[in-house]
């Protein structure tokens, strides 16, 4: 064998070594993003897995809806579910003198916002209570149902105690009597067990 072939030989052996060695690094590098491409997947999921939970806003207290409706007593103010509103003549503006076993038989309107129906004039609003709840109310007046009116149209409430009244689209005190015997007979039946109860002059 010549030197020529010798130098040619040992040339392309260290070639050869020298092409393992690249391989070998290029292997090394690609497991090398393998892992670090895991690693970031990881992180990310860490990430989506560990951030701020959604904050919890509450439950939004619905707005009350204060409509118009034709009863015996004329158009007065019902509620989003036609139960017909009152008034209460010891109440004052943004003051209510209802509470505790009153409340029981007039439950007042609660809700953070009122809306005006089609038909109502009267200037609508809301006051805290002493209590912390958020009442509505009309021209400044507390607004209740009455517990013992069962549907749309029932208002047996009106003159209880000579000082519960049902309103009109105006915001003013529906006064005079219920116009069917039915409803006076309902009315009185309710005046009596809620004198009975609070009282007559109270409530």
């Amino acid at each position: 064998m010549t030197a020529t072939t010798t130098t040619r030989a040992r040339g392309a052996r260290t070639l050869a070594a020298v092409a393992l060695l690249v391989v070998a690094g290029c292997g090394a590098d690609d497991a090398g993003s393998a892992e670090s491409g895991s690693d970031v997947a990881s992180a990310g999921a860490a990430t989506s897995t560990d951030g701020p939970a959604p904050v919890d806003t509450g439950s939004a207290t619905a707005a009350a809806m204060v409509a118009v409706a034709d009863t015996a007593l004329g158009p007065v103010l019902v509620d989003g579910d036609g139960a017909t509103l009152y008034v209460f003549d010891n109440d004052g503006v943004d003051t209510s003198a209802c509470s505790d076993e009153c409340l029981d038989a007039w439950p007042p309107v609660l809700a953070e916002d009122v809306q005006a129906g089609e038909g109502v004039t009267a200037e609508l609003g809301t006051f805290t209570r002493e209590d912390g709840g958020v009442q509505a109310t009309v021209n400044g007046l507390p607004l209740y149902r009455f517990a013992s009116d069962t549907g749309p149209g029932d208002a047996q409430g009106q003159g209880v105690g000579g000082v519960w009244w049902v309103v009109d689209a105006a915001g003013a005190a529906v006064t005079e009597a219920a116009g069917s015997s039915a409803t006076e007979d309902a009315g009185t039946e309710a005046t009596e067990a809620t004198e009975a109860t609070y009282g007559a002059t109270t409530y």
